[in-house]
């Protein structure tokens, strides 16, 4: 996708993850890698990350209680 030289990316990231029943961590450490991948190929490139919505709600209030992740 980066071919294509976006002007910013859009992501919601985890929802599948989460909702099968993976472990928080993971998605949350998913994440981070993809945000420095897009880092290191534009570091000014602008990301919007929606908050996660699991396919549960019980699932999604639990990894919010779970993880808190801050990204700079």
């Amino acid at each position: 996708m980066l071919d294509l030289d976006p002007k910013a990316i859009v992501l919601l990231i985890g929802t599948n993850d989460i909702g099968n029943g993976a472990k928080p961590e993971d998605a949350a450490d998913n994440l981070e890698a993809i945000l420095r991948d897009l880092k290191q190929v534009n570091p000014t490139l602008p990301v919007i990350v929606y908050s996660l919505r699991g396919r549960c709600a019980y699932r999604a209030r639990a990894w919010a209680r779970e993880r808190t992740c801050s990204f700079s």
